[in-house]
């Protein structure tokens, strides 16, 4: 899992606001800072679209981020996933 990112993007980039909104996702802590976290979360998401993004193309490099993580996490593992 990536480090949590120490601020927000500067870039017009939708890809790197769904990433950042993604590294927010992967590490929720309880209470209010989890709130937190997932408003920040969800605010990226709002920003990749306010960039350009539609919802559909938001979804599918969330998909591709998420698989590519968990792949990393399996082989680091020692454990391979079937090709998708």
């Amino acid at each position: 899992m990536p480090p949590l990112p120490s601020a927000a993007p500067q870039s017009d980039d939708p890809q790197d606001w769904v990433a950042y909104g993604l590294t927010l996702m992967c590490d929720v802590p309880p209470g209010i800072e989890g709130a937190v976290r997932q408003q920040q979360a969800a605010l990226a998401l709002i920003q990749a679209q306010r960039c350009g993004w539609s919802t559909e193309e938001i979804e599918r490099s969330l998909a591709g981020q998420l698989a590519a993580q968990l792949a990393e996490a399996a082989a680091m593992l020692g454990l391979g996933l079937p090709a998708s």
